[in-house]
């Protein structure tokens, strides 16, 4: 009974993120970080991923043999996944592994209904799998590292900082598939200066929440290393995907 239960869960969990995922990445609502064409000042605090947290709970709980609402209940307490998971006799690579089960059906049921393409899937995909990998030790997943619109609008906000080009037309030219270097290169910048200058913003947070005993300068380290990688890629990818769709590469 209790197998079948864990199978309800998966599956469930499965149609849940294929409707989060198949969303475009400017259309999520992710509290107050929204990018409606105007300048926003730096968050305090990222929202992170929904289908991540909902991704992970409903993993643990099939992992676990409990009911998700018990998995958050104790994410409310501050227990991390990977404490739930060892208490109740898991792991966390048992809960990994239930997760990234999850989220490739789940993409490649977006994919088979054409709500996305194949390469935009492939980059979301292994968006969330990073960042479950990141969160699944933090107590109460709190703080959680920025959500991938969050990650967009940072993107954004830097070219708009290092070119002076406006909001606007920067989003504009990333719906034609430009990338970010080719676009704040009509105004001598790079790529690099974009990139270096979210990875400045997002240092700040993190050294925060380091002072505030939110994450340990081992864990900043890792998500640094993570938010730069993808920082100077992002620079080169045409359309920033921001649309959720396929652009030339």
């Amino acid at each position: 009974m209790r197998m079948k239960q864990a199978g309800l869960i998966l599956a469930a969990l499965a149609i849940l993120l294929g409707a989060l995922w198949a969303v475009p990445a400017s259309a999520q609502r992710q509290g107050p970080n929204h990018d409606h064409g105007q300048q926003r000042q730096p968050a305090t605090q990222f929202h992170g991923d929904p289908a991540v947290h909902n991704g992970l709970v409903a993993a643990t709980a099939a992992a676990t043999r409990q009911r998700p609402r018990q998995v958050r209940q104790q994410l409310k307490v501050g227990k991390s996944i990977e404490q739930i998971a060892q208490a109740a006799g898991s792991s966390a690579a048992d809960v990994l592994a239930r997760f990234d089960q999850g989220i490739d059906r789940a993409m490649q049921r977006a994919v088979t209904n054409e709500r996305l393409p194949q390469s935009v899937a492939d980059s979301r995909a292994a968006w969330f799998k990073q960042s479950a990998r990141l969160q699944i030790d933090q107590p109460g997943l709190e703080p959680a590292f920025p959500g991938l619109h969050e990650v967009h609008v940072m993107m954004i906000s830097a070219a708009v900082r290092q070119s002076g080009i406006p909001r606007a037309t920067i989003r504009a030219e990333l719906g034609t598939c430009k990338n970010l270097t080719t676009i704040v290169g009509t105004r001598g910048k790079t790529g690099t200066d974009v990139a270096n200058d979210a990875i400045a913003q997002a240092d700040k947070l993190f050294d925060v929440w380091v002072a505030a005993g939110q994450l340990t300068t081992a864990q900043r380290d890792e998500w640094r290393a993570a938010f730069g990688k993808t920082a100077n890629n992002m620079v080169s990818t045409p359309g920033l995907h921001v649309a959720g769709k396929e652009c030339a590469q």
